[in-house]
């Protein structure tokens, strides 16, 4: 789990050059304006894995965006667990193939199906979709323009149309209001927070999150053929947590099983790595004391 990161890492910067591997043969996008700073863990690793996993998406002929957010997801099977990869000491779009976490996981998978679903003609549309769906309003400005929590992730990002709730369409589904405070209450482990202008911005954005109503599945209710039939392949599921201070704890991708129950590929810190979990979805949130039950979100 590294939805709240307070880890920091060293990873050197550099500027994404136009002159690297493209994915063949895809059509021309119309979105591309200049290319963003990227702060790469290795910027020739990194940028191959990109290019070979969004050729992979466009040659599946895929087009929709649940199968093609699986489908991506499915190329970093085995990547390490690493946490920590988005912090240092400047704000920047953090991208590293060779080490993720669930949240990176999950961003980087959701970026790169986009791309192609939009007709992106190289892996570089997927740093744009990366940074619009990983900062508020799609803009770099200093570290409290990310979005840390899930809440505001989920906010933001369907307020901009590029995701999908379908939580409280589901049965069994119940209100919920956010209480989150646990960065300001840990402010010791988040260093940037040293900064009380920063400070405040985070603690701010608590504030609101307190006055907003979302919906959780609770874990009680996963396992009923409802709810497993409500679920989809390639649906990003969140899941929510008792933990105070915090709405979620844990992120992945669904995938089902030939008996169509749903299964988490996520990067797992039991694990050390990316996997595709033999465990069902409800069995995992059975064993995770604190779990509470589970958010959807589709790609739009």
């Amino acid at each position: 789990m590294e939805i709240i990161s307070a880890v920091s890492s060293r990873i050197r910067y550099c500027v994404v050059l136009t002159a690297v591997v493209m994915c063949a043969a895809v059509p021309a996008s119309p979105q591309v304006a200049s290319t963003p700073m990227v702060r790469w863990g290795d910027e020739q690793a990194d940028t191959i894995k990109l290019a070979s996993v969004c050729k992979t998406l466009y040659e599946s002929g895929e087009k929709d965006r649940n199968r093609l957010t699986l489908l991506a997801a499915r190329q970093f099977i085995g990547v390490p667990y690493v946490a920590g990869t988005l912090e240092s000491p400047t704000e920047m779009l953090a991208v590293s193939t060779s080490g993720l976490d669930c949240t990176t996981l999950v961003e980087l998978s959701m970026a790169l199906a986009k791309s192609v679903a939009d007709g992106g003609d190289s892996w570089r549309d997927a740093l744009y979709n990366l940074q619009d769906i990983r900062y508020r309003g799609g803009v770099v400005d200093g570290y409290a323009s990310r979005l840390h929590y899930i809440s505001d992730w989920i906010t933001d990002n369907t307020y901009r149309r590029n995701i999908r709730e379908v939580t409280s369409d589901a049965p069994r589904a119940k209100a919920q209001v956010a209480s989150v405070n646990f960065m300001t209450a840990h402010r010791d482990k988040y260093p940037p927070l040293a900064d009380q202008a920063t400070y405040d911005k985070i603690r701010d954005m608590e504030r609101r999150l307190h006055r907003v109503k979302s919906y959780y599945i609770p874990k009680a209710a996963v396992s009923s053929r409802e709810v497993r039939d409500f679920i989809v392949e390639g649906d990003v599921v969140f899941i929510t947590t008792s933990i105070e201070g915090l709405d979620v704890s844990h992120a992945g991708v669904i995938f089902k099983d030939e008996m169509g129950v749903p299964h988490l590929l996520h990067a797992s810190t039991t694990a050390g790595k990316v996997i595709e979990d033999s465990l069902s979805l409800a069995d995992y949130l059975a064993r995770q004391k604190k779990s509470t039950g589970i958010r959807i979100v589709r790609l739009r």
